[in-house]
């Protein structure tokens, strides 16, 4: 939490958040997997709109460049999903926009139980 990068992503918002630190990816997903957890993805056929989100969900974003792991994807495919491109031409949202859309779905849903 020292880098000044990481802290101006966070502005004002780090007092309000509960976050960890995982030094691996893999000491990551063995803590995330043992929740209920969304994987979001190009390479999926499932539409995270299909999903059923409730709090205490984990949803997983890969980079934007490289996205969520294959192995990881292969492993989990019924917990992967996509944001549906109406544009065939057009591989794949920016991250931030695609975390948003999700992210309020989600919001959506939970507020509507």
């Amino acid at each position: 939490m020292e880098n000044k990068y990481l802290k101006r992503a966070g502005l004002d918002y780090w007092d309000h958040i509960k976050w960890e630190y995982f030094p691996s990816i893999h000491e990551y997903c063995l803590n995330a997997f043992q929740n209920k957890f969304h994987l979001l993805t190009t390479k999926s056929k499932n539409i995270y709109t299909d999903r059923i989100f409730t709090k205490n969900d984990i949803i997983i974003f890969g980079s934007e460049t490289a996205g969520i792991s294959e192995d990881i994807l292969n492993e989990y495919p019924e917990n992967a999903c996509t944001i549906p491109m109406i544009n065939k031409n057009i591989r794949s949202l920016n991250l931030a926009t695609s975390v948003g859309i999700v992210l309020y779905e989600a919001i959506r849903q939970i507020n509507e139980k």
